[in-house]
């Protein structure tokens, strides 16, 4: 389960201010810092579809489930 959670928060990391930029949702937001540490869970979900069928697959298959980045 820590694994699922490291791996969603960086595809967070990556595509949160891209999701709320195509939903006209980004207003003042300074998208130079990380969306996790600013952002609540609030637009998490819209997320994940992105992580299920891009994201996820991939890092099971390369095996990079333990590389977060960090």
């Amino acid at each position: 389960m820590v694994v699922f959670v490291c791996l969603y928060r960086k595809v967070l990391n990556e595509k949160g201010w891209e999701k709320l930029r195509e939903n006209h949702l980004l207003e003042g937001e300074n998208v130079n810092e990380e969306y996790c540490e600013v952002k609540d869970a609030e637009y998490a979900p819209d997320s994940s579809n992105i992580f299920m069928i891009d994201y996820f697959p991939q890092y099971i298959q390369n095996k990079m489930m333990l590389d977060t980045g960090e």
